[in-house]
């Protein structure tokens, strides 16, 4: 479900740059954010990551997150209570909401927040029946300050919020030199990990003037994401690393197209990764020719004037 809040269009016109530029979390100055992946962004809630809504609390106002199990109340609807926790590299933060009534929601925000910052949740939990649970696992480059709302979208009232940190998961993300070799096409269920980055990586030949199509079909409650790397990709695993095409919003079901131009055959590289979640998934990969362009010739005459009456004709009998 997508919030509607009296913020969201100030928070909307600080992210398109109406008060100037924005400095994304976990990027540098003076490099444009979209020099970065679209893999690190969405795990930043930067500007090219999908959300769920903007913001309903300033970062300023957020509370240490208590011990576990958490007891507290929001006193109307649309209301919320913004906590923050330190997490390091690696660490996978898992929460589970409960209420008694109403439909409350929780919502993880990356570091780096300000006031109105209009940042998007990396991982939310929104709806569904009670307890309301997620787990996130923070990348390697984005330690620090994490923060967690608690929002009243229905009702309001008392709320519990379960929550626990497991520290050091190991990236089980594979880079180029463990891709796995496949001639296209591919149709087959692929498993993804309860881990850290799991992925599966596959390298195939293409020739130019071909369309790569990619469709991803995967368990209801996860984040799968499929990204297409050209060829010559050294590593994926640099934060400026940019596919050709990919699939990352917010749910395992992905697809996309990709026209390879002409000239530019070689072996391209497929990721599937995980961003939440985990189970089966079935990734199909085709190629064909791709489409000629549609022709631009005249319609009727000799010349301009001639087709324009002619259209003019038709169009008009």
């Amino acid at each position: 479900m997508i919030r509607r809040l009296s913020r969201g269009m100030l928070a909307l016109a600080i992210a398109l740059g109406s008060f100037g530029p924005v400095l994304v979390y976990g990027t540098d100055a003076g490099v444009p954010v979209a020099a970065y992946s679209p893999l690190h962004l969405k795990a930043m809630g930067g500007e090219r990551s999908r959300g769920v809504g903007a913001l309903a609390s300033s970062a300023l106002d957020a509370v240490a997150l208590p011990a576990s199990p958490v007891a507290a109340s929001l006193p109307s609807q649309g209301s919320s209570r913004l906590y923050s926790v330190g997490l390091a590299a690696g660490d996978r933060i898992s929460l589970a909401l409960t209420a008694p009534i109403g439909e409350f929601d929780v919502y993880v925000y990356a570091p780096g927040l300000g006031l109105l910052s209009g940042a998007t949740a990396i991982a939310h939990a929104s709806e569904g029946a009670y307890p309301r649970a997620l787990s996130y696992d923070v990348p390697g480059d984005i330690s620090g300050t994490y923060y967690i709302e608690v929002f009243a979208y229905d009702g309001y009232g008392s709320y519990g919020l379960d929550w626990t940190v497991t520290p050091g998961a190991e990236r089980a993300r594979k880079d180029i030199g463990a891709a796995s070799a496949v001639a296209l096409p591919i149709d087959r269920t692929v498993t993804i990990p309860d881990a850290l980055q799991a992925s599966e990586l596959y390298r195939f030949y293409v020739a130019g003037s071909r369309r790569i199509t990619v469709d991803l079909a995967g368990p209801a409650n996860a984040d799968f994401d499929v990204y297409l790397y050209a060829p010559g990709t050294v590593s994926v695993f640099p934060s400026y690393v940019q596919p050709v095409a990919s699939g990352n919003g917010g749910s395992a079901n992905e697809s996309f197209v990709f026209d390879v131009p002409a000239g530019s055959s070689g072996l391209y590289y497929l990721e599937l990764i995980r961003f939440n979640g985990s189970g089966d998934a079935r990734l199909q990969v085709t190629q064909s020719l791709m489409p000629a362009a549609p022709s631009a010739g005249r319609v009727a005459g000799a010349d301009r004037f001639a087709t324009s009456v002619a259209v003019a004709n038709k169009t008009h009998p």
